[in-house]
């Protein structure tokens, strides 16, 4: 236990408590200021620190990274120096300060760069995953618990009859999921946890959630089978059933208890798109007339979709092709097809790390199309990438490119340090 928290865990403890905040202090407070100080300037030394040491051998993920970081990082400052007032008018009447672009996207993305440091360094092994895993799920119910005493407290100030809420956690617990596939060597304990996490995907009652984690619980068990054999297979087959059975009785009771949970099914059943529909054909008609070359390669700056729209895109590639124009396009499409290009080559090495980098694209990728993706990746996700990245560049280090590994990311590594 000496060595066990180091700088890695220390790292992701503070991003767990810069998440409870409106639950253990004040949200956007002093103390969550300062946290967050801590941890950009943390995570900046790191992108730093790994970018100038052997670049040629990072992943493409982390080169794609780079290059949207940098991307945004110009479009942000300039809406900052500009001084334009921005503002959401669908529903209600809201500034955006021009600041919270930059700084969603620094939030987002800037964690891949310790986490990856520490995996490669040893610091985030498989002796931290049980921890990290139950510290992110235990986080998680915290947000969902700050979630619901915000919008209980909001229905009493405005005298709403409201007492069921859509809660923005349920990406929180599907960020979650790909770290589970670590989990294989305990799969009562995996299934276990991965109910938890449905469960509250399923409360949360967030749409775009529940049809991603839908896709995610199919693709874990299709896995987890395939790649099992004898009675282990048998005890995996059992356990899915169970899991299967278990998700069914719980979306059978909150449609017997809860009349929004029936509300939102049937919204999803008719085409109801909150109002998405509306916004993408606008912004889609801004870009495709856009008779200024220049807006038309470049974009109208960060948050230009509010100067020209009611709201945010709500789906990244409208947003892109507004704020940044077909240069946003290019960067975004290099993000993915790097994420994916890593996984094919990490596939060669080894199976699990491949499936985790696969789940995590299946998320971002899905959100990128109704939800903010890009701006809101969770630090549990960024930990999985991490892992999978990091432990794998350990393992090309170890066997070559020509071994296939269907064990723990860390095995090759642990084994080195045996010897």
């Amino acid at each position: 236990m000496k060595n066990f928290f180091n700088k890695g865990v220390i790292y992701l403890l503070l991003w767990c408590l810069y998440n409870l905040q409106g639950l253990l202090f004040q949200s956007g407070g002093v103390i969550s200021q300062f946290l967050l100080l801590i941890l950009l300037v943390w995570s900046i030394l790191h992108f730093f620190l790994v970018n100038f040491k052997k670049r040629s051998t990072l992943p493409n993920f982390i080169k794609a990274v780079n290059v949207f970081l940098i991307m945004a990082t110009v479009y942000g400052t300039i809406l900052i120096l500009s001084g334009q007032e921005l503002f959401i008018t669908e529903g209600e009447y809201k500034r955006v300060p021009n600041f919270y672009y930059l700084k969603e996207v620094l939030v987002s993305l800037l964690p891949i760069y310790p986490i990856y440091y520490y995996v490669q360094k040893g610091y985030i092994n498989e002796r931290h995953w049980g921890f990290l895993v139950l510290m992110f799920i235990c986080t998680a119910w915290g947000e969902y618990l700050r979630f619901q005493m915000e919008y209980s407290k909001w229905a009493m100030e405005t005298r709403s009859t409201r007492e069921e809420f859509t809660n923005n956690t349920g990406y929180t617990f599907l960020s979650i999921l790909p770290l589970l596939l670590l989990w294989n060597r305990k799969p009562v304990l995996q299934y276990g946890l991965f109910l938890v996490c449905v469960a509250g995907i399923i409360l949360c009652m967030k749409r775009g959630a529940i049809i991603i984690g839908i896709i995610c619980f199919i693709y874990f068990i299709y896995s987890t089978i395939k790649a099992s054999r004898g009675k282990t297979r048998r005890m995996i087959i059992l356990l899915s059933v169970f899991a299967i059975a278990g998700t069914i009785l719980l979306v059978q009771d909150m449609t017997a208890t809860s009349e929004y949970f029936v509300q939102r099914l049937v919204q999803t059943l008719d085409g109801d798109t909150s109002n998405r529909d509306v916004i993408y054909t606008n912004l889609w008609n801004v870009f495709i007339n856009e008779s200024n070359p220049l807006k038309l390669l470049f974009g109208r700056g960060a948050n230009a979709t509010l100067a020209v729209g009611m709201n945010l895109a709500h789906n990244d590639w409208l947003e892109l092709a507004i704020n940044q124009g077909v240069l946003g396009l290019v960067v975004y499409v290099y993000y993915f097809i790097s994420l994916l290009k890593d996984a094919s080559q990490v596939r060669k090495r080894n199976v699990l790390d491949y499936k985790i980098l696969l789940m995590s694209t299946l998320i971002l990728f899905s959100r990128s199309l109704f939800s903010m993706s890009y701006s809101d990746v969770d630090v549990v996700l960024m930990l999985a990438i991490g892992i999978a990245l990091g432990s794998s560049t350990i393992n090309k280090k170890n066997y070559g490119n020509n071994t296939i590994i269907e064990s723990e990311p860390f095995d090759s590594y642990n084994k080195t340090l045996e010897r």
